[in-house]
């Protein structure tokens, strides 16, 4: 997660060199490893280096293949080999350990802005051409890697790291109110273009940005594909083709001798614990795999100790714990280092901090399994009525029926009639506690309801799946796990939302593999019977997908504690939320969890905007 930085004066007005130099300065927490600038005129380029994989040991950025083309980078490619042989004879100076930057400003000299149509992996990039006088910017399909940018006419910046941005003499502070409405209505903001700050701008994922001294042009070059259901006439083929796809996944996210994990001894992590050790000993690789889970001993019921520990025993995998009952709602918020770039509602900062930090002390790889919920969710049977030939629907039952396995069938006339009133209800979710010119000027009770319209997947037999991965909250997620964020140096990966692996997945009959996650319980079972997994408790394939035992930030509130009472000294605050009506609302004898939860986001913009 190297951090990357740039100016271009756009009326070709030399750059301050030290201004550039000052840029890349607040970015050198995320690139501990080397730090570099290169300006040259109206164009500067800076990166920090932050060595994760064995190939970025000899690496060196902005980088330069003639004088005219250079590249700052934060990347971490994938399917190298692959790309290397598509190279091929038209790059030179390619060796298999290249860094991935290398291989990426090769792809470019090649095949120019369509290189993203080559490439497979996470980035945020610009290249700097100097014979066709344009800036090219890119994000990765899934926008895993942040990039942020501010056009203000005569200059054009760019970082991945927000509050770098702000160093910049000609970016103001004014605020964005869209992005505060949809933080206080959401916890997030819905628009993947735009940051709390007016002069900030998001680049989404899977777009691209062409900037020269008169034009800015964004173009999205991806959308998550809609792929024709693929058959296998065994069922071991399904599986089989999983493990080998997961096998690649996982593989190109190690790439170095110590890695962690995000650890819970469920489903998804200890399948991907058990195919990072079996894919380091098939290609005799040494790899110190660690596990780290959070836990609670006292606060709520929690087993997540209990089948961590089951799990990471069988694996011969070093496990750490940390025991999370100790720390205090918002404890640490006030600490300048936790400052956060955007509006966030984080009750356990602090515990988040240290976990980090535990894991950064052993590597600077995280493995973690988001994204297995959302490519393994199930369909219901009434949703693909018609969508399916009846014929093959009806097999895909049967099939079911012999695994033992039951599929959801739909919700039913009086599931539907309530899904009905439910939409049909203005005030559903919505909380009066917002200062009514606010509310009056940014709409809020239509802009709620606007979020409660459903989306019709253009995906035929997979369609929450597919939705559930477009989810504007993952911009969020990605964001809030990355070092411009919690300002460790630590990367964090997700192998189940390869593109390869969620365009098979997107692929296979919704019956019998996504009911209860049957494909990678089925995978589990299977990988038991494999030399040294025989010992991989039975109980792990079979545990159930259960979410935390209790809410711990409810349980100091249940045990009394009211933190809203702190915003009367936040004066700022009066701008957006009437803080008497919040009162009023969180006094109530019976505080339910929801409107608790949804309670607490002005307090998350009512710290940030005191640090702020």
């Amino acid at each position: 997660m190297s951090g990357i930085c740039g100016i271009f004066q756009r009326d070709r007005q030399p750059v301050h060199r030290q201004l550039l130099q000052t840029l890349t300065n607040s970015i050198a927490d995320r690139g501990p490893d080397g730090q570099n600038i290169w300006c040259e005129n109206h164009i500067g380029l800076g990166h920090t280096l932050l060595i994760t994989t064995d190939e970025s040991i000899t690496e060196r950025q902005p980088l330069t293949l003639d004088g005219k083309t250079l590249i700052t980078a934060d990347l971490r490619l994938d399917g190298r080999k692959e790309l290397i042989a598509k190279l091929g004879d038209r790059a030179t100076a390619i060796a298999p350990h290249s860094p991935d930057v290398l291989l990426l400003l090769h792809a470019y000299q090649i095949w120019g802005e369509d290189c993203l149509e080559h490439l497979l992996g996470v980035f945020a990039f610009a290249i700097w051409d100097d014979r066709a006088q344009k800036l090219f910017c890119a994000r990765d399909r899934l926008g895993v890697k942040p990039f942020f940018y501010a056009n203000l006419g005569d200059v054009f910046l760019f970082s991945n790291t927000l509050n770098c941005l702000h160093l910049h003499p000609a970016v103001s502070q004014h605020l964005n109110e869209e992005a505060i409405a949809d933080f206080l209505l959401f916890g997030f903001n819905h628009n993947p273009q735009t940051t709390t700050f007016k002069d900030i701008q998001r680049l989404p994922g899977g777009h691209s940005l062409t900037v020269t001294g008169d034009r800015l042009s964004l173009r999205r070059y991806w959308t998550l594909p809609v792929p024709e259901m693929i058959r296998y006439r065994q069922p071991e083929t399904y599986i089989e083709q999983f493990q080998t796809l997961l096998d690649e996944a996982i593989g190109d996210r190690l790439r170095t001798e110590k890695v962690g994990i995000f650890f819970s001894g469920g489903l998804d992590s200890t399948n991907m614990a058990a195919t990072a050790l079996d894919v380091a000993k098939s290609n005799n690789f040494n790899l110190d795999l660690q596990g780290f889970t959070v836990i609670y001993r006292d606060r709520i019921p929690d087993r997540e100790e209990k089948y961590a520990q089951l799990a990471a025993d069988a694996l011969e995998m070093p496990l750490h714990f940390l025991v999370a009952d100790d720390y205090q709602l918002f404890q640490g918020q006030e600490l300048p280092h936790l400052k956060t770039p955007e509006p966030c509602l984080n009750p356990f900062p602090l515990q988040d901090e240290h976990q980090y930090r535990q894991i950064a002390q052993h590597s600077r790889i995280g493995l973690y399994g988001e994204g297995a919920d959302e490519a393994l969710r199930a369909s219901k049977v009434m949703d693909l009525w018609g969508k399916m030939p009846a014929i093959a629907l009806l097999g895909d039952l049967v099939n079911c029926l012999k695994r033992g396995l039951q599929p959801q069938w739909g919700t039913g006339i009086l599931g539907k009639v309530r899904h009905w009133k439910k939409e049909n209800n203005e005030d559903d979710g919505y909380l009066d506690w917002f200062d009514r010119d606010f509310e009056r000027r940014l709409q809020l009770r239509d802009r709620l309801r606007s979020t409660k319209t459903p989306v019709k997947s253009p995906h035929p037999f997979r369609p929450q799946a597919y939705q559930d991965l477009l989810q504007p909250m993952w911009m969020l997620n990605f964001e809030a796990s990355d070092p411009g964020f919690t300002r460790i140096p630590l990367e964090v990966r997700f192998p189940f939302l390869d593109l390869r692996l969620l365009n098979y997945l997107l692929s296979l009959p919704p019956f019998p593999w996504f009911i209860n996650k049957e494909l990678e319980r089925a995978t589990l079972s299977w990988r038991r019977g494999q030399g040294d997994r025989q010992d991989l408790p039975a109980a792990i394939a079979q545990r159930p997908k259960t979410p935390l035992a209790g809410q711990p930030f409810y349980t100091f509130l249940q045990a009394g504690q009211r933190p809203w009472d702190e915003l009367k000294a936040i004066d700022a605050i009066n701008a957006y939320v009437d803080v008497e009506k919040l009162l009023q609302v969180t006094r109530r004898e019976k505080l339910d969890i929801y409107t608790a939860w949804c309670s607490l986001r002005p307090l998350g913009l009512g710290h940030w905007l005191q640090q702020f």
